[in-house]
């Protein structure tokens, strides 16, 4: 499923019914946060990771993720280019163990 939206302006109003799975329900939490909180979001995922995640962007200092490891990806890369802001990412004990270097790593080159 691929889906391309534009238009000359750089203005599109539209409404796009997309499933309501965890893994585009975080996609769209995270376009609606970067994009200043524009949309009208219906029908999200239930998942606590779709829970956790929507929580986080509500909040500044420490997180807690619980084992939401979507929004563990998400978040390291989103609060990274939030300037002036310091937030700690913190969860369960399986969180602490995900194997997230590689990215922590290439956030820090760029």
């Amino acid at each position: 499923m691929n889906y391309k939206i534009s238009h000359p302006d750089k203005i599109v109003k539209c409404t796009i019914d997309l499933p309501s799975s965890k893994s585009i329900s975080n996609r769209v939490l995270i376009i609606n946060s970067l994009t200043g909180n524009k949309l009208k979001i219906q029908n999200l995922s239930s998942a606590n990771d779709t829970i956790y995640l929507q929580n986080a962007l509500k909040k500044n200092g420490i997180i807690d993720i619980g084992h939401a490891g979507t929004a563990l990806r998400f978040l390291t890369s989103y609060l990274s280019i939030q300037e002036g802001k310091i937030s700690i990412l913190k969860g369960s004990d399986r969180i602490h163990n995900r194997p997230i270097i590689d990215l922590v790593e290439a956030l820090i080159s760029l």
